[in-house]
C-alpha cells in the first residue's frame, strides 16, 4: 500500500470541464496529469489542476477539477514543491473526484462498460502552470482566472 504524504489539505474542489465522446479512434490509454500554480493565491495556498484522460476505440473522456492546496505544514514542501504534491494525498484524493465525474459522465452515455478507471490514480509527473497569454485566449498576459468564477461545467456529447 502506497503511503501518501499529508503536505496538503485539498480545498474548495471545482470541476472546470466535462467532455465524453462516444466516436472516437484511439488507443487505449488513460491519463493523469497535474499542474500547480507558481505563486500562492491565498497565504499557503497555490491552486492545483488535475485532469483526467482515457480512450479506447470505442469511447473517450476528459474530466478537468480544479483546487486549492493549502499546505499543511506536515511535510517539507519548499525544496520541490512539485514531488510533494505528487506524493500527497490531496493529489490523490483530487483524482478521486476526477474517476467519480469520468464515470457520472461515461455512465450517462451509456459508456461505463467500455472503460475501467483504476481506484488508485496512474503514475505522474507534477508539473507548473503555464501562464496564459492574450494570444491564448481573451485574458490579458498573466491574468489568471479565478477558481471562484469558473465557468458552468459542460458536456460534449458526439453520438452516433
Amino acid at each position: 500500500m502506497t503511503e501518501f504524504n499529508r503536505a496538503f489539505i485539498l480545498v474548495d474542489p471545482k470541476v472546470l470541464s466535462v467532455e465524453a465522446h462516444s466516436d472516437h479512434e484511439a488507443e487505449d490509454h488513460l491519463q493523469w496529469t497535474a499542474a500547480y500554480s507558481k505563486e500562492e493565491v491565498v497565504e499557503a495556498g497555490r491552486v492545483v489542476i488535475g485532469t483526467l484522460h482515457g480512450a479506447n476505440k470505442e469511447a473517450g473522456f476528459t474530466v478537468t477539477i480544479g483546487s486549492l492546496f493549502l499546505d499543511t505544514g506536515a511535510a517539507e514542501t519548499d525544496r520541490d514543491y512539485a514531488l510533494a504534491v505528487e506524493g500527497s494525498e490531496a493529489l490523490e484524493t483530487l483524482y478521486d473526484f476526477c474517476r467519480q465525474q469520468a464515470g457520472i459522465i461515461i455512465g450517462m452515455l451509456g459508456l461505463n462498460e467500455k472503460f475501467d478507471i483504476p481506484w488508485k490514480a496512474p503514475e505522474i509527473e507534477v508539473t507548473i502552470l503555464e501562464e496564459r497569454t492574450s494570444s491564448d485566449d481573451d485574458t490579458t498576459q498573466g491574468e489568471h482566472r479565478s477558481l471562484e468564477a469558473t465557468a458552468t461545467p459542460h458536456v460534449e456529447e458526439d453520438v452516433v
